[in-house]
């Protein structure tokens, strides 16, 4: 009996078990420009990037902070200066009227 390789292939297709397992496989290629983002080794090296960037705004943080700090400081030290220099041109105003009075008093006494 001769058959055909078609008609072999269409028997051994009929004739076959309803459920043969299967096996998958694949391949995966990464461009080493762009990475891979399901990579493990990308997602680290996003998350060493993402805080050290966060690490480092930290650490400029208490500079800033402190540069606050010292601008808060430099406007109060202004304005207890301006206060303190009103208060004496106040006094010093006051002491030269006073003394030009007792003067013309004094001027007006020998007259």
């Amino acid at each position: 009996l001769t058959t055909s390789k078609l008609e072999a292939f269409v028997d051994a297709y009929a004739t076959r078990p309803a459920h043969v397992p299967r096996k998958d496989s694949g391949n995966q290629t990464v461009d080493q420009a762009t990475g891979d983002p399901d990579s493990v080794d990308w997602k680290l090296k996003r998350l060493d990037e993402k805080y050290a960037h966060e690490l480092e705004r930290e650490r400029a943080m208490p500079f800033a902070t402190m540069e606050e700090r010292m601008q808060k400081y430099q406007r109060e030290t202004d304005a207890r200066a301006k206060q303190e220099i009103e208060q004496e041109v106040a006094r010093i105003r006051a002491t030269e009227i006073a003394q030009v009075r007792v003067e013309e008093r004094m001027r007006y006494r020998r007259e």
